[in-house]
C-alpha cells in the first residue's frame, strides 16, 4: 500500500506541477488547449490565478507529501491526508465552478480519494519509527 501512496503522491504532484507551470506560462491556456470560455462560469478572467494554485499546493504539496512518506518521516500521514483532501476539493469545486465533469475530473478525484484512504494504511508500519 505504500508504494501505491507514493505513486499516488507523485503522479498528483508531477502532474500539478506540469499542469500550474503550463497555465502560468500561457494564462490563455493555449498550450494545453484549454479555451477561455470555460471559464465564464467562475471569478478567473484566465488561467493565471488557477495555475499558482495548482503548481504550488497541489504540484509542490504532493511532492512534499511523497517526500515525507518516502522518507517515513513524521506527518507523512497527515500531509498525505491533507494532500488528498485538497484534491478532492479542488476537483469538486472545480466541476461545479465550470459545470462539466471530464474524464481527468474522475482521474484525479480518485487519485485524492485513494491519498486519503490508503495513508493510514500505507504508513502504519511507520508509526513506530516516528514516536
Amino acid at each position: 500500500m505504500r508504494i501505491t501512496l507514493l505513486a499516488l503522491l507523485l503522479f498528483n504532484g508531477l502532474s500539478a506541477l506540469f499542469g500550474g507551470m503550463v497555465l502560468m506560462a500561457a494564462p490563455d491556456g493555449s498550450i494545453i488547449g484549454l479555451p477561455l470560455s470555460l471559464l465564464s462560469t467562475t471569478p478567473f478572467t484566465d488561467y493565471l490565478i488557477p495555475g499558482i494554485i495548482l503548481f504550488t499546493v497541489l504540484g509542490v504539496g504532493s511532492c512534499v507529501g511523497w517526500w515525507l512518506a518516502y522518507r517515513h518521516m513524521l506527518h507523512a500521514v497527515r500531509w498525505s491526508q491533507v494532500i488528498g483532501l485538497a484534491t478532492v476539493t479542488w476537483i469538486v469545486v472545480q466541476v461545479i465552478m465550470i459545470q462539466a465533469v471530464d474524464v481527468l475530473h474522475i482521474i484525479y478525484g480518485a487519485t485524492g480519494i485513494g491519498m486519503l484512504l490508503l495513508a493510514p494504511k500505507a504508513t502504519r508500519s511507520m508509526d513506530n519509527r516516528l514516536t
